[in-house]
């Protein structure tokens, strides 16, 4: 799967600040942040305990990767967002098809 396919995932607010999620796929995407974030939380606790001679690795590793997660969601957010619509009009959009 390519992230340029076309598809949208995630459409402008209606108040047009920032995105919201429109197919699964958006969601799933959006979840697996969070999750990344989750994980790399504990992993930095795990690292501040088992490795406390270098005092700043668990921060230095949480940051690393919640600035990667952050990289990732808004390459995908920029690739698979339509900033034409907003959601009130992708909804309605939706209606009208079904």
């Amino acid at each position: 799967m390519r992230l340029d396919d076309g598809t949208t995932w995630y459409v402008r607010r209606d108040n047009g600040r920032g995105v919201y999620p429109v197919r699964p796929e958006g969601w799933v995407a959006f979840g697996l942040i969070l999750f990344s974030t989750l994980i790399s939380a504990v992993a930095a606790l795990i690292i501040k305990d088992t490795v406390p001679e270098i005092p700043w690795l668990w921060l230095a590793v949480f940051i690393v990767v919640v600035v990667g997660d952050a990289v990732a969601f808004f390459v995908i957010t920029r690739l698979k967002t339509d900033n034409t619509l907003t959601v009130s009009e992708y909804r309605a959009r939706e209606a009208r098809r079904s």
